[in-house]
């Protein structure tokens, strides 16, 4: 016993030893994790008003935050009605989110290549901005019922999940933006769609139906102009001329907001010169006479510069000419009544563009085969799939450049008369007649069988 005993006095010291060693490289990693990794894996939220829940990963309860917070990857936030929220993700994404939404920060992967954010909209509104910082190489990806929405390259889009699902393009290239749709199940996508600038796309019940059916129906359309003058929208076109800026704290739980630089002229200007040349008095002692000249607006020195003028004043704005309409389906004549009158499915409507033009859009349906850069368009109107019915139909076509900016319309009103085709008859049939022999005299001689 007394052997057993000195043995585990012998070892004791080196356990302790051991467990102090592990203990301190496991306290370490943590550290380094919570200093390091998660703050990069990180999201910095500015309330701009009203407040929001957040919960965070791993818990199942909901705190209120009205100030700003730190959010890490696996946090959800649950905006009250009058909210308005700044979110910068570490690599300057820009991201705006409303009131009355909910959304859950699955990933945020600044490591992989590109960086990730994957995001889930359970419901609610939410804003890119992916120029403002230049971080177009950003994988965005957004989830909401049946969609996911992906940005792989610089642009400004808009998401929502509501009672229908929503995404609008602003901003970037032709192809930045796309959407794929899932099946009922969410278990594949099955369809995917490629929204413009300038574009919106209407996911209704009605819609991701006709997706499930495989229908592939027109969803694709121009910005509605009513949706521009909504708050949501003028306050974050607001903000995406002249973005909030703000910088992170030293403990990097909050946002600190920076003001705008002010920018003083350091020589005098013609604006600040008396009718005699010279210099007028900083004190603001001198009192002008106005001239033609100097009742110009003077620009205030106090003020800040803000961005040069959305539209380049030295830049003329190109109206592009309305779109011509060459045939329908080989048709090139009017009735009296002014329609291309066919017979023929799908009635297939040809016609010409030119101008800056970036896209052809048909009843709010974007041509998918049209390039920039074409100079003819053509439109498949087919009964088959609604998109012509017997009797008359009207398509108005307009297109679009790159700016968003729309062409008059041209109005084609086709005249679809089917040929209905006459099933023939079918002959009564004959009634049977039993066949008839006829008597053989009695003195005719039998016929030989052999004959």
């Amino acid at each position: 016993m007394r052997q057993q005993g000195g043995m585990t006095n012998y070892l004791m010291p080196f356990l302790i030893i051991i467990c102090i060693g592990v203990i301190g490289v496991l306290l370490f990693s943590l550290w380094g994790a919570i200093m390091n990794d998660d703050v990069k894996k990180a999201a910095y939220m500015h309330m701009v008003s009203g407040s929001a829940e957040m919960k965070t990963w791993g818990t199942e309860d909901f705190f209120n935050i009205s100030t700003d917070a730190l959010i890490m990857q696996g946090d959800e936030i649950v905006t009250s009605a009058d909210a308005k929220i700044i979110v910068e993700f570490f690599d300057g994404t820009i991201m705006r989110v409303d009131g009355n939404t909910d959304i859950n920060f699955m990933e945020i992967d600044d490591k992989s290549e590109p960086p990730i954010v994957n995001l889930l909209l359970v419901n609610g509104k939410v804003w890119f901005n992916k120029l403002y910082r230049e971080t177009g190489d950003t994988y965005i990806s957004v989830k909401t019922g049946n969609l996911e929405i992906v940005s792989e390259k610089g642009s400004i889009f808009e998401v929502e999940n509501g009672i229908d699902e929503i995404v609008r393009v602003f901003s970037g290239n032709a192809s930045d933006v796309t959407v794929n749709v899932y099946d009922k199940e969410g278990a594949k996508s099955i369809e995917n769609e490629t929204i413009g600038v300038g574009q919106e796309a209407v996911f209704s019940d009605a819609v991701l139906e006709k997706y499930w059916q495989f229908q592939s129906p027109s969803v694709i359309m121009a910005i509605n102009d009513e949706f521009k003058k909504v708050d949501w929208y003028v306050w974050n076109s607001t903000e995406d001329k002249t973005p909030t800026t703000f910088e992170k704290s030293v403990d990097g739980t909050q946002f600190v907001k920076v003001d705008p630089q002010v920018v003083v002229p350091t020589t005098t200007t013609d604006a600040q010169l008396g009718p005699d040349g010279k210099p007028l008095p900083t004190d603001g002692s001198a009192v002008v006479e106005p001239t033609a000249d100097s009742e110009k607006p003077i620009a205030d020195p106090t003020k800040p510069v803000t961005d040069k003028p959305a539209t380049d004043p030295t830049k003329p704005v190109v109206a592009l000419p309305t779109p011509t309409i060459t045939a329908v389906s080989g048709v090139k004549m009017l009735d009296k009544d002014g329609y291309y009158v066919v017979a023929v499915n799908p009635a297939i409507l040809t016609g010409g563009v030119s101008g800056n033009v970036a896209s052809v859009v048909v009843n709010g349906f974007v041509l998918k085969k049209f390039k920039v850069g074409d100079t003819t368009w053509t439109y498949f109107a087919n009964a088959s799939y609604d998109l012509m019915k017997e009797g008359a139909n009207t398509y108005e076509v307009h297109t679009v450049d790159a700016d968003g900016n729309k062409s008059p319309s041209v109005t084609v009103k086709v005249m679809y008369k089917p040929v209905k085709v006459v099933e023939p008859a079918e002959k009564p049939a004959e009634p049977a007649v039993a066949p008839v022999t006829p008597e053989t005299p009695a003195d005719s001689p039998a016929e030989n069988p052999a004959d």
